[in-house]
């Protein structure tokens, strides 16, 4: 599997936030197949340590959440540095052409980008592998209210399987429109 769903909590919606969770799930985008998982909860002061900062309406906004969905991202939190350090590991583990998705690359990839920035790490992915679910969403927008939501909203594991399965349908009907278009045209060159 080359593909890498990652999903992560924060306390912030701006570059350098606190990030309260970091998952990622394996997955193959031809059949769907999900593989293995990471998921390791950050403790908060650890990130402030490093310069990272938290938006209090954030945090007013979690404790009105779920509480599974909290138990979820607060319990067990490691230090940031560890659980950069076991997710870098992680990454790597997929070899050098890992294909790495979130729902914007400009959000969670972004602040992850920034944590390993703040303790002075590189990111254990190319950039040119980074891919960003949120414009393929863009291009079929009722595919939400098809594909339903299964487990916690706000786990970033259950968050992860759901961007896969959203992912997975517009491959599918990409290569489903690119072998009518192709058929078309094989009618219309025999036809001429």
């Amino acid at each position: 599997m080359k593909h890498l769903m990652v999903d992560i909590e924060t306390l912030g919606t701006t570059g350098r936030s606190v990030i309260l969770s970091i998952a990622a799930v394996q997955f193959d985008i031809e059949s769907g197949q999900v593989g293995d998982n990471f998921k390791m909860n950050v403790d908060v002061r650890s990130c402030t340590d490093v310069g990272l900062h938290f938006d209090p309406d954030c945090l007013v906004w979690w404790v009105k959440q779920d509480e599974k969905a909290k138990a979820s991202v607060f319990e067990s939190p490691s230090p940031l540095k560890d659980v950069l350090y076991e997710f870098a590991a992680f990454v790597k583990s997929m070899g050098d052409d890992v294909e790495i998705w979130s729902n914007g690359k400009y959000f969670d990839m972004a602040l992850v980008r920034d944590a390993y920035a703040a303790i002075n790490e590189a990111r254990p992915w190319h950039y040119w592998n980074e891919r960003d679910m949120r414009t393929l969403m863009r291009y079929v927008p009722t595919l939400k209210q098809e594909v339903p939501f299964t487990g916690i909203k706000h786990d970033p594991i259950d968050d992860c399987i759901y961007q896969i399965k959203l992912v997975v349908a517009i491959h599918r009907r990409v290569l489903k429109n690119i072998e009518l278009l192709d058929k078309k045209y094989t009618q219309e060159q025999t036809t001429n």
